[in-house]
């Protein structure tokens, strides 16, 4: 008798997550400057989302962007571990790689989340340590994978994505470091006017152009971001995800269903494959 799983195409799930994410991003600013929270001129991404009603679907919306960021971080950890099984079993350095980075990107979804609830001016240790995550650990998490994309050539990704990844990744960690230098500077010389707070800094504050390199610095780095996790649509084209049969035991007998999955046994298996 054939095993039957439920299976899922994850080739969209990637797409999906860089849609809504950057959706989220355009949609919030648009609504920021038209309630004249912010300039309409380079603010932070985090800043159109501070104030209600736009920091409402700012924080909804990125809240389930960092689910779907956290889900295709772990089905490229399974893609990794099942696709390349051999490799993830006998060398040790790969399989620790393909962890950490697993562990990288969870923390970079989290930090998506803390930046999404703790807005800065409420609570801006939070929301920095989040920014941190989502830019210093997703730099660290593209690097990783990039590493690993070269590694896996010619048995996973092709050329053209692996040397894709690394132009996202140097992008990416220069903003970083660009938006992290900027800001300290643009901090040294705000000298606000008027009681405003830095979500309405003008240009007579003081330290207006390094902000603005900073926003633009910041706008950049997320897009990057958001854009290396689309490219893992790809390879994801070539499998479906598998939810395996739970075996409930009663009474000495087995039953087996399909309705609910055991993570142990969660699997990859490649497109159009029966189980």
């Amino acid at each position: 008798m054939r095993n039957l799983c439920m299976q899922f195409a994850i080739t969209h799930i990637p797409i999906i997550t860089g849609g809504l994410l950057i959706c989220t991003c355009l949609i919030s600013y648009a609504w920021a400057v038209s309630s004249r929270h912010v300039p309409a001129f380079m603010p932070f991404i985090s800043d159109t989302g501070t104030f209600a009603p736009e920091s409402c679907f700012f924080g909804q919306l990125l809240n389930m962007g960092s689910l779907l960021i956290a889900l295709t971080v772990y089905l490229r950890h399974l893609q990794l571990r099942d696709h390349h099984s051999d490799v993830y079993a006998h060398f040790p350095r790969f399989r620790f790689l393909s962890r950490f980075s697993l562990f990288l990107g969870l923390t970079s979804a989290l930090g998506v989340s803390l930046v999404a609830n703790f807005q800065e001016v409420n609570q801006i240790e939070l929301h920095i340590a989040g920014a941190a995550m989502v830019f210093g650990v997703g730099a660290v998490y593209m690097w990783i994978e990039t590493y690993i994309s070269y590694q896996i050539h010619p048995g996973g990704e092709s050329r053209a994505i692996c040397h894709l990844r690394l132009v996202l990744s140097v992008i990416g960690l220069l903003g970083f470091i660009l938006m992290h230098v900027t800001i300290a500077l643009a901090f040294r010389d705000y000298k606000p006017l008027d009681g405003r707070t830095v979500v309405n800094w003008i240009p007579a504050d003081g330290g207006w152009e390094y902000h603005t390199a900073s926003a633009i610095c910041e706008w950049i780095t997320a897009f990057v971001e958001v854009m290396f996790f689309v490219t893992f649509s790809k390879e994801f084209r070539r499998f479906r995800l598998a939810f395996p049969k739970l075996i409930i035991l009663n009474e000495g007998a087995s039953f087996e269903s399909n309705a609910i999955a055991h993570p142990d046994d969660e699997i990859l298996v490649p497109a159009g494959y029966v189980v």
